[in-house]
C-alpha cells in the first residue's frame, strides 16, 4: 500500500523550473533519498522496472516515495521461467481437477477442499466449480 503523497510527483515538480534546473542541494537530496528507496527495494530482490519523474511522488514530508512498481515475474536461476497463461476460452487450469480430486478423496469436504486451496495455492476457488469437478466422477465411483 502506497503512503499518502499530496505534494505530487517529481515530473510537476521539475516543470515549476523549467527551463532551468531545481536548485542543487534540493536535486541532491531528491537523488539521495530515491538512491536509498531503490537499493532498499533492490536488497529485497525487487526491480523497479519503470523509474521516471512521474513515479516518483512527494510525501506529507517532502520525501520522495517510490511508486508504481510493476508485477514482477518469478524467475528460476538460470532466467528462464515462463509464466503459465491461460488460454481464451479455458475456465480450467490443466491438472486442476486432479488436484481437486485427491483432497475429495481423502474424504474433505468442499469448504475443506476449498481452504486447502486457497492455503497451498494462493487461489479463491468457489465450491460450485469443486463440486461440478467432483460430480464428474460420481458416476465412476459409484461402480466402482
Amino acid at each position: 500500500m502506497l503512503e499518502y503523497c499530496p505534494h505530487g510527483s517529481l515530473k510537476h515538480y521539475l516543470r515549476r523550473f523549467h527551463p532551468n534546473p531545481p536548485p542543487i542541494e534540493e536535486a541532491v537530496a531528491i537523488l539521495t533519498n530515491i538512491g536509498q528507496a531503490l537499493y532498499h527495494a533492490h536488497q529485497k530482490g525487487v526491480v523497479h522496472r519503470d523509474l521516471k519523474p512521474a513515479n516518483i511522488l512527494f510525501n506529507a514530508q517532502g520525501e520522495g516515495v517510490l511508486s508504481d512498481f510493476d508485477i514482477e515475474v518469478p524467475r528460476d536461476r538460470q532466467g528462464i521461467f515462463e509464466p503459465q497463461l491461460v488460454k481464451k476460452g479455458q475456465t480450467r487450469l490443466e491438472g486442476f481437477d486432479e488436484k481437486i480430486l485427491a483432497l475429495y478423496a481423502r474424504g474433505m469436504t468442499t469448504r475443506d477442499i476449498q481452504a486447502q486451496l486457497q492455503e497451498l495455492y494462493r487461489v479463491d476457488v468457489s465450491p460450485t466449480l469443486i463440486s461440478n469437478v467432483t460430480e464428474a466422477v460420481m458416476d465412476e465411483v459409484r461402480q466402482w
